[in-house]
């Protein structure tokens, strides 16, 4: 399974926010925001812990996703070494 930049990013965001709310999403814009939250969510990388009082969703990393948060955080550390 290969992630794109954007996945990427946006699993990072997640990892270093503790979530990420629909509606505040830098990385994703719309159907593709939910598109991918879909498919993390299938993977079981994500999961949705509630809604805020705006109603909207907030999704947090599940183990398995706080897992590869952590494994692309090491392997851009390698890709960025000079």
């Amino acid at each position: 399974m290969l992630l794109s930049e954007k996945i990427q990013n946006f699993i990072l965001h997640i990892y270093n926010n503790d979530c990420q709310v629909t509606r505040e999403s830098q990385y994703l814009v719309g159907y593709q925001f939910y598109t991918i939250c879909w498919y993390l969510r299938d993977k079981k990388l994500i999961e949705e812990k509630k809604y805020n009082k705006k109603r909207q969703k907030i999704w947090v990393l599940t183990e398995k996703g706080k897992k590869l948060a952590e494994l692309i955080k090491q392997i851009k550390v390698v890709i960025d070494e000079q």
